[in-house]
This record gives C-alpha cells, sequence and structure tokens, in this order.
C-alpha cells in the first residue's frame, strides 16, 4: 500500500508486466517470461524436468536465476546457471559423461530417477465432524470465484481469453453478478411485466432479460454496482461473481474491463460470506453474450421441430434399440402429448412445425415434449413424410469405396464421388463434452482467427470457427440439464453455400473438404445466408490490422507478425471465412506420406481442436478407410448428422448424449430439471 511503501526506502519489482503491483515500485525490472528462460521444476511426482526457452527473450529482460546472479555479483546467463547446478548435483550413472547424460535429459525433457517416495496418508476420522459450522444468516451469501476465461486476472490483457464466451452464460469481455431466478425475485429485479413463474417458465425466458439491469452489492461495508445476469441452476440466496476483471494497469487490451470484484473480498471471506445485501439500481450496462447470435428467422420466435442436439437415457436407448431422434414417417412414441398444446398454440397444421409464441432459441425442438413444455413450441410430436428420410445415416462408404448414397431419393445435384481419394471427416461426442472451449482457442491459434472487440461482440461479428452452444432442458430452472454442442462448418457434400456464390469462392475439392479461396471472394455473403448452420465468419472490417479497436490485435505490429501461423493465409476485409478441417495439416501429413512413398495412416492427421480437447470429444480421420477410428464412431447406433433432414450430408457427425441416472434418485427427488429426456427429445432452451 501507499503508507506501507513510505516506511520502505527503496522498492525494486521483478515482473513480467508493468501492472498495478509495479505502480508501487521505484524500479521495475522486466522478468522473461517462462517460455524465454531457462529453468527447471519438479511433477507431481516429484520428477525433475528440464525447461527449455522456445524464443530468445524479446525485450531484454532477466529470468528470475539471472536476476539473481546478477544480486549477488557472478552475473551468468540462464543456461550456464542450470547446467552448472546440474554438474554440480547430478551424477550420471554408468560410463556416461555428463556432457552426454545432459544431452540426453534435454532430449527426454526428464531427469531419470528423481521422484520423491511415495507417501502412505491416513485420514483422520470424524475429521468432517470437527469443522466449525456455517454461520446462521438469512441475508444473502456472495461466492467468490476465479473467471473460467482469464482466472484470477493474470490473463486480462489477453484478447483471446477476453473474447472466448464462458461457459453457460457465453459473456465475453465482462463479468457479472449471477443470480438465480427465485433471488431475483426476491430482490425485486423482474420488473412488473416481466414477472415469470420459475414453475412454469423454462430457462430461457430468464436468459433473455439477463445482462442489463444494474445492482449495487454491498458486503462488510464494501460497495460496488455491477450487471445482474439471471443464471438457472445458480443456487438461490447466492450470488457468484468472478475475480480478475476491472484492472487499471494490465494494458490496452485488460485495461477497465469489467468490475473489480476484489473490492468486496476480504482475508476473511476469501471464497464466500454471508451478509451480502443488494439494492436495485436504475442504471443499466450493456452486456456482450454470444448465444443468441446466428439464429434462424429469430425475430418470429419460429421453432422448427428441429432435432439439433439428441439426448436420451441409456435404458431408452437399449429399449429402442439405438434410435435416438426422430423416426421419419411414425408418429414419435413419446410425442403423443403434444398434440393439443401444438393444436391450440401453434401453426403448423399436423406436421409439428408450428410457429407459436416460442422463445428465440436455436434447435428448440422437442420431440417427447409433455404439455407444459410444448406451450408455443408447435409440436405435434410427429414428423410426416413430408420431411425426408436421412438416406445417409446408417451407411457412409461401401465396399467399392465409393461415397455413393445409393437411394432413389430425388436429387438435382450429383452424387458426390470420392472414390480413390482420402475423404475426411469429422465425428463430435456429445457424451464427452464439457463446453471448456479448449477447441475455440486452439482453432485461433492455429488458424490467425482476430478478436474484435466487445463492442463488434455485440453485434454479432465475432469471428471464432467453433462456437460451443449451450442448452437448457426441462423446466426446472432451479437445477436445469445443461448441454454442450460443439458446432463448426459441417463440410457437407452438398453444401447449400457453394452453388450461391457467383464468383465460386466456396467450393468443393475431392476430399470432401468444403474450400474457401479468398482471393476470389467478393464479400456477397451469400453463403452465409444459406447456410443452415450459421457457421461462417466474415471480416467487416480489418480485424487483422486492430479495426476492432485497441483490444484488438494489429498483426502489422512486428512483434504480433511473430504470432501468425505461417501456413495459415491472413484474411482481410470484405473476407469471408471459416472452419477448414485444418487443410494446412492434412497437406503436411501428404507430404510427408509421399516422401515415404505410402499412404497417410489413421490418427496422423490430428486438427488443432482434436489436439487441444481434454476429453477426446473430437475425432477426425479418413472415411474412405473402414477401419479407420471416425469410421466405426460412424457405424454406432447413436451417431446422426445436425438438419439430416436438408440432405446436406454434412461431413461432421455427432453422438447422441447419452445418460445413466441413478434410479433411487430419480424416484427420491424427481428429474433434475427434465434430466429424464425422452427418447429422440432436444433440450428445450438456450443459456
Amino acid at each position: 500500500t501507499k503508507d506501507g511503501k513510505k516506511k520502505i526506502p527503496l522498492i525494486v519489482r521483478l515482473g513480467q508486466y508493468e501492472d498495478e503491483t509495479s505502480a508501487y515500485a521505484d524500479w521495475h525490472i522486466p522478468e522473461a517470461h517462462p517460455l524465454e528462460a531457462w529453468s527447471d521444476a519438479r511433477a507431481f511426482d516429484g520428477t525433475v524436468s528440464i525447461i527449455q526457452p522456445l524464443i530468445a527473450p524479446l525485450f531484454d529482460s532477466r529470468s528470475v536465476h539471472e536476476f539473481m546472479a546478477e544480486l549477488i555479483g557472478q552475473p551468468k546467463p540462464g543456461y550456464d546457471i542450470l547446467i552448472g547446478q546440474y554438474r554440480a548435483n547430478y551424477k550420471p550413472t554408468g560410463a556416461l559423461a555428463f556432457e552426454k547424460w545432459f544431452q540426453t535429459v534435454l532430449h527426454d525433457g526428464v531427469v531419470p530417477n528423481t521422484a520423491l517416495p511415495a507417501v502412505a496418508v491416513t485420514p483422520q476420522a470424524g475429521l468432517a465432524g470437527r469443522l466449525p459450522a456455517p454461520a446462521a444468516t438469512s441475508g444473502l451469501e456472495i461466492a467468490f470465484r476465479l473467471d473460467p476465461t482469464i482466472w484470477d486476472g493474470r490473463y486480462a490483457n489477453n484478447s483471446w481469453l477476453q473474447e472466448i464466451p464462458k461457459p453457460i452464460t457465453t459473456l465475453v469481455w465482462d463479468n457479472a453478478a449471477m443470480i438465480s431466478p427465485a433471488t431475483a425475485q426476491k430482490v425485486n429485479l423482474l420488473s412488473a411485466g416481466n414477472k415469470l413463474d420459475i414453475t412454469k417458465t423454462d430457462a430461457t425466458e430468464f436468459g433473455q432479460t439477463s445482462g442489463k439491469r444494474v445492482i449495487e452489492l454491498t458486503f462488510q461495508g464494501q460497495k460496488l454496482q455491477m450487471p445482474v445476469w439471471i443464471l438457472p441452476g445458480q443456487p438461490d440466496d447466492v450470488i457468484t461473481v468472478h475475480l480478475g476483471f476491472g484492472r487499471t494497469r494490465a494494458g490496452v487490451v485488460g485495461n477497465n474491463q469489467g468490475f473489480n470484484t476484489y473490492l468486496l473480498r476480504s482475508s476473511d471471506s476469501m471464497n464466500y460470506g454471508t451478509g451480502l445485501t443488494v439494492q436495485t439500481t436504475n442504471n443499466e450496462y450493456q452486456l456482450s453474450h454470444t448465444q443468441a447470435h446466428h439464429l434462424l428467422r429469430a425475430e418470429y420466435g419460429e421453432q422448427e421441430n428441429r432435432d439439433i442436439y439428441r439426448a436420451a437415457t441409456l435404458q431408452d436407448f437399449i429399449e429402442k434399440k439405438g434410435m435416438i431422434g426422430p423416426v421419419h414417417g411414425e408418429v414419435a412414441e413419446h410425442g403423443k402429448e403434444g398434440e393439443e398444446t401444438h393444436s391450440a398454440e401453434g401453426s403448423g397444421g399436423e406436421h409439428g412445425e408450428g410457429h407459436g409464441g416460442g422463445h428465440p432459441s436455436m434447435g428448440s425442438g422437442i420431440q417427447g415434449a409433455t404439455d407444459s413444455e410444448a406451450y408455443g413450441q408447435g409440436i405435434a410430436g410427429q414428423i410426416t413424410d413430408e420431411v425426408p428420410a436421412d438416406p445417409y445415416r446408417k451407411q457412409w462408404y461401401y465396399a467399392d469405396k465409393s461415397l455413393s448414397n445409393k437411394t432413389n431419393e430425388p436429387s438435382l445435384y450429383a452424387e458426390f464421388s470420392g472414390r480413390g481419394f482420402n475423404q475426411w471427416a469429422m465425428n463430435v461426442d456429445l457424451n464427452t463434452c464439457t463446453g471448456c472451449n479448449a477447441c475455440v482457442i486452439a482453432c485461433q491459434a492455429e488458424n490467425n482467427i482476430p478478436t474484435v472487440g466487445k463492442d463488434e461482440v455485440g453485434r454479432g461479428r465475432e469471428m471464432h470457427w467453433i462456437r460451443i452452444d449451450h442448452y437448457y432442458a426441462g423446466m426446472d430452472v432451479v437445477n436445469p440439464e445443461s448441454y454442450f454442442m460443439p458446432m463448426m462448418c459441417q463440410h457437407c457434400e452438398k453444401a447449400p453455400c457453394e452453388p450461391v456464390c457467383p464468383v465460386a469462392a466456396t467450393i468443393h475439392d475431392h476430399q470432401g473438404l468444403n474450400q474457401m479461396v479468398y482471393n476470389r471472394c467478393i464479400g456477397t455473403r451469400y453463403c452465409s445466408n444459406n447456410c443452415p448452420y450459421k457457421v461462417r465468419r466474415f471480416n467487416f472490417l480489418k480485424w487483422v490490422a486492430g479495426k476492432g479497436g485497441p483490444t484488438t490485435l494489429n498483426y502489422d505490429l512486428p512483434v504480433l507478425k511473430m504470432l501468425a501461423n505461417p501456413d495459415v493465409t491472413i484474411r482481410g476485409r470484405g473476407v469471408m471465412e471459416k472452419c477448414t478441417y485444418c487443410v494446412q495439416r492434412i497437406n503436411s501429413a501428404r507430404i510427408e506420406a509421399k516422401k515415404e512413398d505410402r499412404g497417410i495412416r489413421d490418427g496422423e492427421v490430428v486438427t488443432a481442436c482434436q489436439q487441444a480437447c481434454p476429453t477426446r470429444t473430437i475425432t477426425f480421420g479418413d472415411i474412405n478407410d473402414a477401419n479407420s477410428v471416425v469410421s466405426q464412431l460412424r457405424r454406432e447406433p447413436h451417431d446422426y448428422q445436425v438438419l439430416a433432414e436438408l440432405n446436406a450430408r454434412p461431413r461432421t457427425t455427432y453422438l447422441a448424449r447419452l445418460r445413466n441416472p441413478n434410479t433411487e434418485i430419480v424416484a427420491l427427488l424427481g428429474p433434475a430439471g427434465g434430466a429424464e429426456v425422452a427418447s429422440g427429445s432436444t433440450p428445450k432452451a438456450q443459456g
């Protein structure tokens, strides 16, 4: 603090950034980034590993080791300090000379036989009973949480992380006070005309009313005003705030973004505290979030009964022999209850495509809806022959390795044949996706995707090639079921985007890839209008030159030119772009295979999103190889295409979500948030 600084004659700070802490120092010494410095570390089991720099320091900075060597009057380069430590303390075994041993350590990355001995731990009996009981209170509780993107604020100056949509809320560039619908009613956050019955209204209603009202939080004498976000699933009487925002010296990207919730935090309430009071205000604050973007005719609240996200219980999956989703041409067994409601509230006749007063959510059609769930959705619970069957569902390739669907379905387009070539495809397992956004960031880094800033995201102009759609299921806003769905270019064999482009800027190649020719694109955006998956992104401005504002990256700066992937073109203004299936990695694997006079092996091509996914949700490979992993996944009974009725034949397919709820818990508490999703249903509302 300023008072403490008066007692210290000289303050020298070694740090990577000249931030709020440096403001109290007399001298700031630039510290080398860990990727610029030699060092070592221990793994969780004690094994010693060597940290090697990837690049020389950009700004003549010093590592911690080099700084300490300077202080004691023995300046040395970081490598000399490190190797001197190992030369003095580690003796190679056998006849190996030290230099050869150390080169082996650098190659392997670890020092052998350095793991610490395991320690047996015996938990003390009755430990939980000795914990202090929480203080009784009738007020609200505040919970402090690290932000899922910028953590405790250390990454606030990273525009990639600021612009990545947060799980559940899809907020960008901001934080908000998370509050449950019931608590929102209790503190009079919902206006008189917006008093929603939380026992009958689904999560979408609350999501669409969030993000404008500002409340004043008072905790332990400290006050803070910030916007509120009504969040289904949030515990009642608890308001959650994320740390890390509101910084003043983070840098041009992180300065003054969001609200500094550290002002409410104290040493005796580090993670949570009771006694919070909330006061509504007449102020408004605009939050930017992405969930409502790219909706199909959202202004009309239309529901097309499209089975976008499919989920079922394991029991239903077994009983129906793997059929998840609509059985085209038949009356859905679980949808009969919705017929009366459809005729009363919808306007789609008997085809289950009514346009009643539904919510602006994507993929909201529920085949297994109950009467209350079907309100305003126009759900008849049946899909007639008017919707074409999916001719491409069960078999993706044949013995002759052709990709003809071999059906008599009428079509204006010639059948796509991939005979003799690799045919690339992707599979996404909805059972394992956690919505962590690792794939989105990996794609952004790999493909030179720019950031556009908060204001442009608010206009729906974000550039991420992958989006994580978030859905709620059921009517219980207290404990709803939550679902995540990665959505990227589907690389349709009969891509609707291709015939509408007047200059053939988007075309199909012999490997089944839907390619973008940037030099041809004149920016009509017809392709984006005709894409049913809404996965194309348009450069309204020259984002890569920082035209989105000071918070966006400017690749014209010399230091940022090194950030770009040289294998991927940097796009300019007026150009459409989208997922390419990491075609640069495909080409690299093809070149290596050609040099070795062989074919591309299964698993040799790994897309950036697949490589980064911590749960192995994404699988990529050649469907002309019957033994490839992606081909095997496509033969699973719960594999399906999104919007298969459009007959676009996407190369990306999904494995439907299978749940195995504990029957005793369900019987005791009831289905959590409508968790007992009927076979073939789509979670109803978006976040």
